[in-house]
């Protein structure tokens, strides 16, 4: 069960937290964005499979995203580092 800043307190499919890193980053709540990618973190940390890799791949850079967008920009760069250490490259344009 996870309780979360977004009000919910069931347990939420990894794909739909991860459309709604999306649509909370496009709404500017870069805070909720980072809360929210530190559930699907905490979720596939541990797993050793290519998809999870993936999934931290993209937790990383959206953080970095989100980090920069609240100026902390070192913090932003550890995590863009980290998405590609892990093989990680953005597939949209932003």
């Amino acid at each position: 069960m996870i309780s979360s800043s977004l009000g919910e307190s069931k347990r939420i499919n990894t794909k739909v937290l991860i459309s709604k890193v999306y649509d909370l980053f496009n709404a500017g709540e870069y805070e909720k964005v980072s809360k929210t990618l530190i559930l699907i973190e905490n979720r596939v940390k541990n797993k050793n499979s290519k998809k999870a890799k993936e999934v931290l791949g993209l937790v990383s850079y959206w953080k970095a995203m989100a980090l920069s967008r609240m100026n902390e920009f070192e913090e932003a760069e550890k995590n863009f580092i980290k998405a590609l250490d892990v093989g990680y490259f953005s597939k949209d344009i932003y």
